[in-house]
Parts: structure tokens; C-alpha cells; sequence
């Protein structure tokens, strides 16, 4: 499996970023970039998440833990942010359709 500094720089790379232009957007410095892309520093758990939704990929694809970048197909949506044992598979399907149709809706705008 890839690590965490190997992912970060393919999914950089995949963007046409420098090091630099990461590092501007995550208000930190290229050495900072240049040390995780060379596993030298580990992020921290509130940047890894940032990154994550910046590439659009899961934790565990940026940690190496996976090869897919989106996750399982049966739970595409990452709502970590919820007491998922305390849902009902109705409330979850429910989420996920109102998840769908905000989607819909934004990309209708752009």
C-alpha cells in the first residue's frame, strides 16, 4: 500500500499544484508539504480531514489504507459527523437522498 506523503503527492500532482501553491492554500509552509509528501511528518488529524475533502478522496485512500478513493459504494457518503448507530437504514437512506438532490442542485448552478 502507499503512505500517507506518496498519496499526497499524487493527488497534488493530479491537481497541477506545486508544492508552493499547496502550501498557500493550507496556510502552511512548502517545507511543511515537502516533509509529509516525503513521510519526514505526519499531519494531524484536523488537516488530514481538510485534505481529504480538498481531493475529494477518503481518509483512508490519503492514509494508504485503501485504494479507493471514494469509499465503499454501499456508503458513498462519508457522514462521520453523525451518530450513524443511533439512524435508522431509513434515516440513512434519507440523508442520502437529500445529499443527492443538494448535489444535483449545486452542480446545476456552476
Amino acid at each position: 500500500m502507499a503512505t500517507f506523503g506518496e498519496r499526497l503527492k499524487e493527488l497534488r500532482k493530479e491537481k497541477n499544484l506545486t508544492q508552493e501553491q499547496l502550501a498557500e492554500i493550507f496556510k502552511v509552509t512548502q517545507v511543511t508539504i515537502s516533509k509529509y509528501e516525503r513521510n519526514f511528518t505526519e499531519t494531524d488529524i484536523t488537516t488530514l480531514f481538510k485534505f481529504a475533502d480538498f481531493f475529494d478522496v477518503t481518509t483512508d485512500y490519503l492514509l494508504g489504507k485503501s485504494d479507493l478513493k471514494h469509499g465503499n459504494q454501499s456508503d458513498t457518503h462519508n457522514l462521520h459527523f453523525f451518530e450513524k448507530d443511533n439512524l435508522t437504514k431509513e434515516d440513512m437512506d434519507y440523508l442520502n437522498m437529500m445529499i443527492e438532490t443538494m448535489k444535483k442542485r449545486n452542480n446545476e448552478k456552476e
